[in-house]
């Protein structure tokens, strides 16, 4: 046996002599109860942790030495690599390749960020690298396009497949194909989900803003969910955190029922989608 299964055999088997403990003292019932209340411990436990201990930051961004995507690590070198290829070839022009290590804990979140001026839109590839190399948990790299409105409405089409935790909002357009792995398809998607606003004026950054904007957008929104109920203020324009209520939904919608709930949800409306646009997904 290694260590490493070494402390966790020594748990359960702690745990086990307990349950017998407690079965010839209490009664079944009460161990019953005691094994119920554990096995649901992420239901109850989970939302006081989030709200003590989570955080959403606006990004600060750091703009490595490196040039290109020198900086990135290999793990996902080609990931960036094989983007870049796929937004030159859509007319999308690199703006920077950016870092951040603190917006997600645990993580050091690399981003590069593109544009295209002549429709107005932006797009951008991220990663989450672990801190830990030995971590068990990975978060899939993901490319985006959004467009922004003068009238504050936006559409967002990702191929992310992460649970969105918070409620939508009106005007604010986030889609999720995670079926979707050549950018050019994803594109063509994006561009059908904002033909209905096409006779709205698009809004778009000045040069030298681009940066800037993205800190901008992610403090708009979450500032749009402390209007939700689901986020508070800690830092103004800063630094937000999970209410009660935001703790409570955000921690069920993550676990099982919801969440597979919600990922049967997203699989059946792009079926749907993919169907009706003739898209066939990779």
């Amino acid at each position: 046996m290694t260590k490493a299964h070494l402390l966790p055999a020594i748990i359960l088997g702690i745990f086990a002599w307990l349950l017998l403990s407690w079965a010839g003292r209490y009664g079944s019932a009460v161990v019953l109860a005691a094994v119920g209340a554990l096995l649901l411990v992420q239901y109850w436990l989970g939302p006081v942790l989030i709200w003590a201990t989570n955080r959403s930051r606006v990004p600060v961004w750091e703009t490595p030495a490196a040039t290109g995507f020198e900086s990135v690590p290999d793990e996902v070198r080609s990931f960036f690599a094989s983007a870049d290829g796929a937004f030159v070839e859509l007319g999308f022009t690199l703006v920077a390749v950016l870092r951040e290590k603190d917006l997600t804990p645990g993580y050091s979140t690399y981003f590069a960020l593109y544009s295209r001026k002549e429709t107005k839109e932006r797009a951008g590839a991220h990663a989450h690298i672990p801190a830990d190399p030995l971590a068990v948990i990975k978060v899939k790299p993901s490319i985006y396009f959004t467009t922004k409105f003068l009238d504050a409405r936006r559409v967002e089409t990702a191929n992310s497949s992460h649970v969105d935790v918070f409620p939508p909002i009106p005007g604010k357009e986030v889609w999720q194909f995670p079926e979707i792995e050549d950018p050019t398809v994803l594109y063509r998607i994006h561009q059908i989900l904002s033909a209905p606003l096409a006779r709205v004026t698009r809004a778009f950054p000045a040069e030298g803003e681009e940066i800037a904007e993205v800190a901008k957008g992610m403090a708009e929104f979450y500032g749009l969910h402390v209007g939700t109920g689901y986020l508070r203020v800690l830092e103004p324009g800063l630094v937000f955190g999970p209410t009660a209520k935001g703790a409570l939904l955000m921690t069920w919608k993550l676990l099982p029922p919801w969440s597979w709930l919600s990922n049967r949800r997203r699989k059946q409306m792009n079926a749907t989608f993919f169907a009706e646009h003739r898209i066939v997904a990779a």
